[in-house]
């Protein structure tokens, strides 16, 4: 529970919280492993990489694309 001036609200349920998301970035590519499955891989596309680089799965992804630090990469949007 949370106090607020004099009022005091209830800590919200962790089902009703915003999933984390990776930001939108413009070289990342999103690739479905399997037909009809829920299952991608996920590569960097950024200009100083002579290939792709693998990152992994969308968990891992999140934490790789999130953090990362090089500038211009993310869309307006994002920043």
């Amino acid at each position: 529970m949370t106090t607020i001036g004099a009022l005091a609200t209830p800590a919200p349920e962790p089902s009703t919280l915003a999933r984390p998301r990776i930001r939108r970035c413009q070289y990342r590519r999103v690739v479905c492993v399997a037909a009809g499955t829920a299952a991608y891989e996920v590569h960097c596309l950024h200009p100083r990489l002579r290939v792709a680089h693998p990152i992994g799965d969308l968990a891992a992804a999140l934490d790789v694309c999130n953090g990362c630090d090089a500038e211009g990469i993310f869309r307006p949007d994002e920043d």
